[in-house]
């Protein structure tokens, strides 16, 4: 009905529907294939799933916008002036799998070693403190000591309130650093006498005990099977048991299983007669 109201032919239309509804799927375990699962709806994955949730979105907020014209309609308060019947909002889940904190760790150290870019940026800024100490000679850093630290210890100096943004950053990057080096050992972050920001990134974060999985995520090149493992080791997989504590109402019982005992990780791997046989 959709796409007919939007001029597209009738042929089209049954080619679409026909990839929607006589969708089918198959589960590899074990490296086999096991006997084809009728379905409806896209594959994941499908180029065509965009297109079509935009036409449907589309359709709908002119949909929407046609409810002024219902006599028993009312505008909310707010909204009657600006002649708006309708406001689209985003609520993100707060829940999360793994923590970022966790995820940016390195992957000799249960992380998957993505940058946290926060952290990056103060590494970054920290090049300049080290020019303030080490490039007196650079135009810039003549000017800084002239205009600003004028001979005051820089480690303790208030930040001027004259200062522009740039200045005002250094001197909040300061004070981050204080808190984890002295200004004595900065040199410690160099490289044949530069400043290595990915050096002082690494040595300035918190350093984790080594776990002896690195090889076992390592060990292959598909990255959705090294995801699942890392997900697996840190028991993380979302089982029935994970959903219900995060208030989803779901079935606690074990789908696979005639036993109907709860789904769980322990469950899953160790326990369920489905898992034993493949």
């Amino acid at each position: 009905m959709v796409l007919l109201e939007y001029g597209i032919p009738t042929k089209m239309v049954q080619w679409i529907m026909k990839c929607v509804t006589n969708a089918n799927y198959s589960i590899l375990i074990n490296g086999g294939l096991t006997k084809r699962i009728q379905a409806k709806g896209l594959r994941q994955g499908d180029p065509m799933y965009p297109y079509l949730f935009v036409l449907v979105m589309e359709y709908l907020s002119r949909t929407l916008k046609t409810l002024k014209d219902i006599p028993d309609f009312n505008f909310h308060p707010r909204c009657a002036k600006m002649n708006l019947t309708y406001i689209r909002s985003y609520s993100p889940s707060k829940r999360a799998l793994i923590s970022w904190d966790r995820i940016c760790m390195p992957v000799s150290t249960e992380g998957l070693n993505v940058i946290n870019f926060e952290w990056w940026n103060k590494a970054a800024l920290c090049k300049l403190i080290w020019a303030v100490y080490s490039k007196k000679d650079a135009l810039w850093i003549k000017w800084m000591h002239s205009v600003y630290i004028k001979k005051k210890n820089f480690n303790i100096m208030q930040t001027s309130t004259q200062a522009c943004w740039l200045v005002r950053k250094v001197f909040d990057v300061r004070d981050w650093y204080i808190n984890i080096e002295s200004f004595a050992n900065i040199n410690k972050f160099c490289r044949k006498g530069q400043f290595s920001i990915h050096k002082m990134y690494t040595l300035s974060r918190s350093q984790y005990p080594k776990v002896g999985m690195k090889a076992l995520l390592l060990g292959t090149s598909i990255p959705r099977y090294n995801f699942i493992l890392w997900l697996a080791l840190n028991h993380r997989l979302t089982t029935m048991d994970r959903l219900v504590a995060w208030g989803i109402q779901v079935d606690l019982g074990c789908v696979l299983c005639k036993n109907k005992k709860n789904e769980t990780m322990a469950h899953l791997y160790f326990e369920c007669q489905y898992s034993r046989s493949i």
